[in-house]
């Protein structure tokens, strides 16, 4: 049943038939306060699934879910008005009740976002927590003393809620100095951190100048890679090992481990009871349901992790697809750019354009050059599609985000005030969104039109419910705000119409309203048909992979 609902058709259907719906009822209902006549109310285009008729107005669902519309009795002077239809003629209607009916559509969909935002409020909204689990090495945040576990509290003095607060004060900062709160433990410190300046894109596909410190939310996992002929290697720990938990040899107390920060903490606490040797405790993909395997280590070298002879996994091969790349092999650099981090791998990834490269890697101890065939793959960015060159094998560790942070409104006018915000914030975006396309300075390849929405729809059902109402909160915004732009057959159009015939202190004569009309649907039809062909670009292959039955 999940994968009927999740499917990208059914998922479209569901989602524009609620937003239709919605935008529908509102023209409806105010038409009918003002005492307007309406002749038909249909959800989805075409031919009828089934109708029925009530007070005189013909309800319908149609066949093609990709619209909807209500048509009120007498929309001209000349229109005919069916028989059995109560009310006046739209015409009819003063210039103020017919604005009103054209806005309603639209302010019905801000105001489903409003809701929807103001009950995902009251249920909890969980976001990434404000807390550096790695920071780059050589980086504005390392020179400026960030290090891992720390929770930012506050940036110029300015409440840092959310891992999204952060990543917008540094975004919108760079070169600039910044005076940073943060709790080390339970201790407050103030350190300053000036991001570097970078050429990035915003999220509508701008290049624009961004601020980076170099801090990530994800904590290094405790997955270690073993050094050959080292104490751990002697104590028979193979890499790939995740440890589980450390103990200092003789005593009761196991600490728990589950992230690199964790277990750096364990081994201090080793140092610090002088022990002979520490017990580990680890899987491995062989044992990972049973109990955990034990490691005895001597700390004759030392306490640390590099002195045990084991290191994160970060960089280290795990599954690999390329027959001269082995698992436990440990990237040291490509084409001869050093890989001291993942996130300067990533940058040399994202920019590279080469099918073909050198890497060299340490197997048993000993770097190695191979020559290796990248994987080509296709990404969808706000400027179109983009080819990247990404590895034929992925990494044994990763990084683990915090734990994130609940953020609940008990109070249904604190609720309201954040739908409120959102929607606001949110409809403020689409309308910069939208004069950016007008203007240019947005690439027309960001539009995206029903392939899209199905794509976005399915995927949203696969992820949950709370992921479906945000991304249904989101279109329903596109849609109303986009239902206000003064295009021809839009609401916004007509109500240009009425603006100038409240100017004109009479009527457009049906032929101007007409060739205004035709305007509109040309310029529709031309933002569909370029709508549908962007969407085209991004998701043909996937398309023509699901007509043959494989796998998108």
């Amino acid at each position: 049943m999940q994968e009927v609902f999740s499917h990208p058709i059914m998922g479209m259907v569901i989602l524009l038939g609620v937003l239709i719906l919605v935008h529908e009822a509102g023209h409806y209902w105010v038409g009918r306060f003002f005492g307007i006549g309406v002749e038909m109310f249909s959800i989805g285009i075409g031919g009828p699934i089934f109708k029925w008729v009530r007070k005189g107005t013909e309800f319908r669902l149609a066949w093609l879910p990709l619209g909807g519309f209500v048509k009120f009795a007498g929309m001209t002077p000349t229109d005919p008005i069916a028989s059995g239809v109560k009310g006046i003629a739209f015409h009819e209607a003063s210039r103020g009740a017919r604005a009103a009916v054209l806005l309603a559509g639209p302010m019905a969909n801000l105001l489903l976002a409003v809701f929807v935002y103001m009950a995902l409020g009251m249920h909890g909204i969980k976001n990434p927590a404000p807390i550096v689990g790695m920071v780059v090495p050589n980086s504005p945040a390392q020179r400026a003393g960030f290090l891992a576990g720390d929770h930012i509290v506050k940036i110029e003095g300015k409440p840092i809620a959310t891992w999204g607060d952060l990543q917008d004060m540094l975004f919108f900062s760079p070169g600039r100095k910044l005076q940073v709160t943060l709790l080390r433990g339970n201790k407050p410190m103030v350190v300053e951190v000036t991001p570097d300046s970078v050429e990035g894109q915003d999220k509508l596909g701008r290049k624009v100048m961004r601020g980076q410190a170099g801090v990530a939310p994800g904590f290094i996992d405790a997955v270690v890679t073993v050094v050959p002929h080292s104490t751990a290697a002697q104590a028979g720990m193979p890499t790939g090992a995740v440890i589980q938990w450390i103990q200092a040899h003789g005593m009761q107390e196991k600490h728990m481990v589950h992230t690199w920060l964790e277990l750096e903490a364990a081994l201090q606490s080793c140092f610090l009871a002088k022990v002979s040797a520490i017990e580990v405790g680890y899987i491995t993909p062989h044992n990972a349901g049973s109990t955990p395997l034990t490691a005895t280590l001597p700390t004759k070298n030392g306490y640390t992790a590099t002195q045990l002879g084991f290191h994160d996994s970060l960089l280290t091969v795990g599954e690999s697809t390329a027959s001269v790349v082995h698992e436990g092999d440990r990237l040291l650099s490509v084409d001869g750019h050093a890989t001291s981090d993942i996130f300067t791998l990533n940058t040399f990834l994202m920019e590279n354009q080469r099918k073909n490269v050198v890497i060299q890697v340490e197997r048993a101890g000993s770097p190695l050059s191979i020559s290796l065939t990248m994987q080509e793959v296709e990404v969808q960015r706000p400027t179109g599609k983009a080819t990247l060159y990404i590895f034929p094998f992925a990494f044994l560790g990763s990084l683990v985000p915090a734990t994130p942070i609940l953020t609940q409104y008990t109070s249904p006018l604190l609720a309201l005030q954040y739908g409120v915000m959102e929607t606001w914030n949110l409809s403020r975006t689409m309308v910069e969104a939208l004069g950016g396309l007008l203007v240019g300075a947005v690439p027309m390849q960001s539009l995206g039109g029903p392939i899209m929405i199905a794509k976005i729809a399915g995927d949203s059902m696969k992820a949950g419910w709370e992921t479906f109402v945000q991304v249904l909160a989101m279109i329903s915004i596109n849609l109303g705000i986009l239902n206000l732009f003064p295009i021809p057959v839009l609401d916004g159009g007509r109500l240009l119409l009425l603006g100038i015939e409240s100017i004109r202190r009479r009527s457009l004569s049906e032929e101007s309203v007409e060739r205004f009309q035709k305007l509109g649907f040309m310029m529709v039809l031309l933002l569909t048909f370029l709508a549908t062909y962007n969407d085209l670009s991004r998701f043909w292959v996937s398309i023509v992979k699901q007509a043959m039955g494989g796998t998108p």
